[in-house]
């Protein structure tokens, strides 16, 4: 199932084999398609002295959407603060045909990209430092998610609707994150 999502993605894969020092392409990509973002990502250039909790609470009420998203405060290598917010989208390159028939075949992958999984990897993306204090995501994230921020070195996260998220076992996580002292 990997081979027709970085298909459906224009990612090249290869095999190695180190005996015999022999590598194979796998999946080849074509260099003509296009890639379509359907919900890029907003980012906003913001002032140093704008780094605070009343800043990050007005630039969340303005992003407020119908859609859940993530929004956070970040700083580049050059120490520019920016504020981006995400919602979820379609693992890129993937039409909505290939998303319904990699849903109906199994049930390992995803063919969304969850709003707060987004965030961190569009950060990491681009050379991006999170703040730590200004994560927020508009209900309860997967429990994926979770995995994904605790694992990105993130033990703080701002949520704004805590009885609502995607699947129940995002709840679950939640609560079991913030009883054992994970979460703050």
């Amino acid at each position: 199932i990997s081979k027709c999502i970085f298909k459906a993605a224009n990612i090249d894969v290869y095999e190695m084999n180190c005996e015999t020092k022999e590598i194979h392409h796998i999946v080849e990509s074509s260099s003509s398609k296009l890639i379509n973002i359907h919900r890029p990502l907003e980012r906003f250039s913001i002032d140093n002295n704008l780094l605070t909790n009343a800043a990050f609470e007005n630039f969340i009420k303005q992003s407020d959407k119908d859609k859940p998203y993530a929004a956070c405060f970040a700083h580049t290598p050059m120490g520019q603060y920016i504020y981006i917010s995400a919602q979820a989208h379609r693992s890129i390159g993937l039409s909505k045909k290939d998303a319904d028939e990699i849903e109906n075949t199994q049930d390992k992958y995803e063919s969304y990209i969850q709003p707060l999984n987004r965030l961190i990897i569009a950060c990491a993306r681009y050379g991006l430092s999170i703040e730590e204090n200004y994560i927020f995501s508009s209900q309860v994230p997967t429990s994926r998610e979770f995995v994904n921020l605790i694992g990105a070195g993130h033990t703080h996260i701002k949520i704004g609707k805590t009885s609502q998220s995607r699947d129940p076992y995002g709840i679950e996580a939640y609560k079991t994150l913030i009883e054992i002292g994970i979460l703050d």
